[in-house]
């Protein structure tokens, strides 16, 4: 019996050892027991089942990738649950900054009328338009249901059947895209 043989049949052994050595049996049964309860707790907090799902995979992809150098302090359960829970209000925290990010650059777009002259409005609109041209049809599309008709990340993912995802990444495109056609408007 080999080393590695002996170390997989001794269930005297913690799993978070066995999974810090490298035993992807171990690593592969936690998953299978947690990921749908993980997925589900962080549903719970995200409120977007696509996203919790990425949340958990991120979560177990960097777990076995950094199984080494993590010291689990707690139980195993204890710490795959907060992991996933400040994981989860890690996106949530970065969805919050890119929703600022993005209405300060739309204000600075809409401008203010009684600040603006009637030819700086008028090229600024112009700008805008040019943008939007550029931008692919889809990417265009999601922007504008965004920004023009109030639609949220999830109503407009169900209106035009693709994920969130999708329209998160289409967003951060036609934002860029504002940003570095709006730098000289910046207040």
């Amino acid at each position: 019996m080999t080393r590695k043989e002996a170390f997989v049949d001794s269930p005297a052994i913690p799993v978070e050892e066995r999974i810090k050595k490298g035993e992807i049996s171990a690593f592969e049964n936690v998953f299978r027991e947690y990921y749908a309860p993980l997925t589900h707790y962080a549903n719970g907090i995200l409120k977007d089942m696509e996203a919790a799902e990425e949340v958990v995979q991120d979560f177990f992809y960097v777990y076995w990738k950094n199984r080494s150098d993590i010291e689990i302090k707690t139980s195993l359960k204890s710490y795959l649950y907060q992991s996933v829970r400040n994981n989860a209000l890690k996106v949530i925290r970065h969805e919050s900054v890119k929703q600022k990010y993005a209405d300060r650059y739309m204000e600075v777009a809409r401008g203010s009328h009684e600040d603006k002259n009637p030819y700086e409005m008028k090229e600024l609109q112009t700008l805008v338009n040019d943008v939007l041209a550029r931008l692919p049809e889809r990417c265009s599309k999601i922007f504008c249901m965004n920004r023009f008709d109030g639609l949220k990340y999830r109503e407009i993912a169900d209106q035009l059947s693709v994920s969130v995802k999708t329209v998160e990444a289409n967003m951060s495109k036609a934002l860029w895209e504002f940003r570095k056609a709006l730098a000289q408007y910046r207040v």
